[in-house]
């Protein structure tokens, strides 16, 4: 169901209420962290929704056009929001790749349009798999499937480790080199933050074929960063505060994120259908070039 309002204010003023609250690097952290926020009782009273913090009264918009409320008490334990999981009631064959696969790293051949979809959860490594081999197996996948388009997806990257992606730059810009026909396509979203907005920063500095889908990125091309959490002396508050600076383009962009060359944002009813409308698109461009 769609939320309507909580209490008497409409779920659109609620959003704008949240945003003072919101630490954030552009416009996109306001649909990253509201909804996030509206999660917490606390805030709902904060920002003058609810009288107090053990229960709130919600008007919800069913599938079928119904309109219904329901009172509903605080949970003791915060709800995590992003990354989005999968849909809970559709079949596991419709639930999209991006949100099926939750591993760190995974390739899906797409070999009836000659492409490769790649995911990428994290700028991190494990003790099987470093970015080194992650780079491997996008190349020796590729040249397995004669593969001419590919799809990296980091729309739900939120970061990681900078230090460790260049050898996954080497791997992409490879591919492009190896062949001048070939096309590469990196998704971006608005969780597309910290490491993975470096990643996605370094990646249109390099490569510079490279065309992004999707959302803008969740943060600056050029950015403070690397938080550190900091416990104030007199009133034990803790806190966090960034303070290294990640410039991974020309000193003069100012940018507020890296946009995408072919906007294609996520909507309530494609993810509820178990639609990909990024990588749809994509494959669409893909067969109309031929």
């Amino acid at each position: 169901a769609k939320v309507e309002k909580i209490g008497d204010v409409t779920a659109k003023e609620a959003i704008t209420r949240t945003i003072p609250l919101i630490q954030r690097d552009n416009d996109t952290g306001i649909l990253t962290h509201g909804p996030r926020l509206l999660n917490a009782p606390q805030i709902l009273h904060s920002i003058g929704i609810t009288a107090d913090t053990s229960s709130a009264r919600f008007t919800f918009r069913t599938r079928d056009g119904a309109t219904k409320e329901a009172t509903l008490t605080a949970h003791r334990r915060a709800t995590r929001v992003h990354p989005l999981p999968a849909p809970r009631d559709i079949d596991i064959s419709r639930v999209p790749l991006y949100l099926r696969d939750t591993s760190l790293f995974s390739v899906y051949p797409l070999i009836e349009d000659s492409a490769l979809y790649v995911r990428l959860g994290a700028i991190a490594e494990d003790e099987k798999l470093s970015m080194s081999q992650m780079g491997d197996s996008i190349l020796g996948s590729a040249r397995r499937n004669g593969t001419r388009n590919l799809i990296l997806d980091i729309r739900q990257n939120t970061g990681g480790e900078t230090a460790l992606f260049p050898p996954m730059i080497v791997a992409l810009a490879q591919f492009v080199h190896d062949n001048p026909s070939r096309r590469l396509y990196v998704i971006t979203g608005r969780l597309t933050f910290s490491a993975a907005q470096n990643f996605a920063a370094t990646v249109e500095h390099y490569i510079p074929q490279v065309i992004f889908v999707g959302e803008p990125t969740g943060s600056r091309p050029n950015f403070i960063g690397e938080s550190t959490p900091v416990t104030l002396p007199y009133s034990g508050t803790r806190a966090i505060i960034s303070s290294r600076w990640n410039q991974n383009t020309d000193f003069t962009d100012g940018r507020m994120w890296i946009a995408p060359e072919i906007p294609i944002p996520l909507s309530s009813k494609d993810y509820f259908a178990g639609r990909d409308p990024v990588v749809s698109g994509i494959i669409a461009i893909i067969r109309n070039q031929g």
